[in-house]
C-alpha cells in the first residue's frame, strides 16, 4: 500500500500512470545540468511541469517534503538510481491499485445485480403475502351456503343428485 507516502508521491505516482511516463527518460530530463543527482530547484521545476494541469495545489513545502521522502541520504540532493526506483515504485504502486478499484468495480456491479435480484424477490414475496391475505379473507367472508354451492359446482355436482343420495328411503325427506 502507499501508507506513509505523501498524497503529493501518489498524486506523482498516478500522474506517471495516466501521462505514461517513461520514468527513466524523465529522470535523465530532471538532471539539467547532467551532474548525476537532482538538486531541490531542478525537481521544483520539473515537478511544477509534470503536474501542471493536474486539480492539485502545489505549495513549495509539499514539493520540498515529497523531496524529503526521496532524499533518503539527506544530503540535499537526488541520485538518479535511488529517484528513478522511487518514482518507479510509486508508478507501480498505482498501476496496481488501479488494478485493485477495477476488480471492486467489477465485483461491486456483480454485487449490484444480486442486490436487484433479492430486491424483485421481495416485491413477489411481499405481493404473494398479500394475495395469500385476500385469499384468506375472501374464505372466511363467504357464507355457508355460498361455499356449498361452490362446491357443488366446481365438482359438478347437481343438487337433485344429493338429495337422492341423502333421502335414504325414498320418502322425498331428508
Amino acid at each position: 500500500g502507499t501508507t506513509g507516502i505523501s498524497s503529493l508521491a501518489q498524486k506523482l505516482g498516478q500522474i506517471l500512470v495516466e501521462k505514461d511516463v517513461q520514468v527513466p527518460e524523465w529522470i535523465r530530463e530532471q538532471d539539467r545540468n547532467g551532474d548525476g543527482v537532482i538538486s531541490k530547484l531542478e525537481f521544483r521545476v520539473n515537478l511544477r511541469k509534470l503536474l501542471s494541469g493536474a486539480s492539485m495545489t502545489l505549495e513549495v513545502r509539499d514539493i520540498d517534503g515529497l523531496f524529503a521522502e526521496l532524499d533518503h541520504d539527506g544530503d540535499g540532493k537526488l541520485d538518479l538510481p535511488n529517484v528513478k526506483a522511487a518514482l518507479k515504485k510509486l508508478q507501480d504502486e498505482c498501476r496496481r491499485a488501479k488494478a485493485r478499484v477495477a476488480r471492486m468495480q467489477e465485483h461491486l456491479g456483480e454485487l449490484s445485480k444480486v442486490v436487484n435480484t433479492y430486491r424483485e424477490a421481495v416485491a413477489d414475496a411481499t405481493a404473494l403475502e398479500a394475495g395469500r391475505e385476500r385469499l384468506n379473507s375472501m374464505k372466511t367472508d363467504i357464507p355457508p351456503a355460498a361455499q356449498l354451492g361452490t362446491l357443488l359446482a366446481k365438482r359438478n355436482i347437481k343438487i337433485g343428485d344429493v338429495a337422492r343420495k341423502w333421502d335414504s328411503d325414498g320418502s322425498g325427506t331428508i
